[in-house]
């Protein structure tokens, strides 16, 4: 669970990082 908590993170501040 914390390990796709993490990705989802990454991956939400990695989508606002490009934006």
């Amino acid at each position: 669970m914390e390990r796709k908590m993490n990705d989802n993170v990454l991956a939400k501040l990695s989508g606002c990082s490009q934006s």
